[in-house]
């Protein structure tokens, strides 16, 4: 009888281990889970706040007082952890010392500023620096946290009221009846990319222009670097020379608009990520949104809301294909690139050795070309590969660069889609002063 109860009597004790255990489990998953969707919370209802009405747009809480709450509130277990940490350290410490301490090394972890610690804690800077480099750098305390830090917050509700006015909507009247032909010229493709808007050189735009409604091509390949994406930009600003993403935006969508009315109906349209558009993995605006949301933009409808074709394309992405490259024939790709060197036709030459095909490239902002001619040997043919650097459509003199070595221009390419080599010639436009002779249409076009 005795052995029965005791067996009984562990069998509890184990049952109850494993339900305790399990329990706590569960309950640290959702604290992890918390964490995320206060995050995605917090962002949705920032997005979801009246621009005209600045009483709304943040609470009475401030910036600090947000961080104070997020470390009282959300991560006690976390604080505990550090607190008994230094008081093992350290025994001499009272209790309420430690805790101070505790809520400076968790902000610090946080990405909060010294500033805005002070700030939430009282806690002056000096001694929060101190706090931080004696226990963290040489008695190796590390907080309880995630993966991802969270992005420091120090925007003013002003910024951050500014960056929304930024990715309001656009709509724009629908684009006229096309004053063009009907249907395409098969022959001609149309290359112009680095505009940079709000930065466009509108003499290089509106010869472009004039192209287009002259030249009717079948296709238009925008090769990246659309908008500039100052506004989110790592480098330093001039506040003097600054735009925000709203006058980026309404450039672009205005140059969209006018583009959609000259063409032919059935051009197709072409946007190539780069690293300032697009979403390329190294482009601007996922590596801002990446550093500021962390893991919570990959929610999906978080991307979708946020992705790059509903803020910066808009109306348009229906009748844009957002693509990392565009085949111009089998053996002939227009990119963006990625190979900077020092003289024009240079980086072409690097981009054709980094991918052994031929291809036009923008990125660098200069006019350039090379070849390579791959001899016949064995079973292969004899063929040769080129290169071309397609120049720039940006205004030539920016605030962060002296007297750049660069050049206007935009190309037009010929294929000959009845033969089956495709073969195809390349024009390169040169403006200069507003003017370009462009042998392909015959005479010289100037800017109005």
């Amino acid at each position: 009888m005795n052995t029965h109860m005791n067996v009984i009597s562990a069998m509890g004790r184990i049952l109850y281990t494993s339900v305790v255990l399990t329990a706590n489990s569960v309950l640290l998953q959702l604290l992890h889970l918390s964490k995320k969707l206060l995050k995605l919370l917090t962002f949705l209802a920032i997005l979801r706040l009246p621009l005209k009405r600045k009483t709304q747009t943040l609470s009475t809480m401030n910036i600090a007082q947000c961080g104070k709450a997020l470390s009282e509130q959300i991560f006690p277990k976390q604080l505990m952890t550090i607190q008994e940490q230094i008081i093992k350290l350290n025994p001499t410490l009272t209790a309420y010392d430690a805790a101070n301490i505790a809520k400076v090394i968790k902000a610090r972890s946080e990405g909060l500023s010294w500033s805005a610690i002070e700030a939430a804690t009282g806690i002056p800077e000096t001694t929060a620096r101190r706090w931080v480099k004696k226990y963290t750098d040489t008695s190796g305390i590390r907080p309880d946290v995630s993966r991802v830090p969270t992005p420091r917050i120090n925007k003013s509700e002003e910024a951050i009221e500014q960056l929304l006015e930024g990715l309001a909507p656009i709509q724009l009247p629908p684009p006229s009846q096309k004053k063009g032909k009907s249907t395409a010229n098969s022959e001609y493709v149309l290359v112009i990319g680095d505009m940079h808007f709000p930065k466009e050189c509108k003499k290089t735009i509106d010869i472009f222009f004039q192209v287009v409604e002259d030249l009717q091509p079948a296709s238009i390949i925008l090769n990246g670097d659309t908008v500039d994406l100052l506004a989110v930009s790592r480098y330093p600003k001039d506040v003097r020379h600054n735009y925000n993403l709203l006058e980026e935006r309404i450039a672009y969508h205005n140059f969209l608009h006018t583009l959609q009315s000259i063409a032919p109906k059935d051009c197709k349209i072409y946007e190539v990520n780069a690293n300032h558009s697009g979403n390329d993995v190294n482009g601007r605006w996922w590596r801002y949104l990446s550093e500021r949301l962390g893991e919570v933009a990959c929610f999906p409808e978080l991307k979708q809301k946020l992705s790059y074709e509903e803020m910066f394309l808009g109306q348009f992405a229906k009748d844009i294909q957002l693509v990392d490259f565009v085949n111009i024939t089998d053996s002939f790709i227009v990119l963006h690139g990625d190979v900077v060197r020092k003289n024009g036709g240079y980086s072409a030459r690097g981009m054709l050795d980094k991918l052994n095909i031929s291809l036009m490239h923008n990125h660098t902002h200069r006019i350039g070309s090379t070849a390579q001619r791959i001899p016949a040997i064995g079973k292969r043919v004899d063929k040769q590969i080129f290169a071309w650097e397609n120049g720039c459509a940006c205004d030539l003199n920016p605030v962060y660069a002296s007297a750049p070595n660069w050049q206007n221009g935009f190309s037009i390419i010929s294929v000959d889609s009845t033969d089956s080599d495709q073969p195809y010639s390349v024009e390169q436009v040169i403006i200069e002063n507003g003017k370009a002779n462009i042998s392909t249409m015959g005479g010289t076009y100037y800017a109005d």
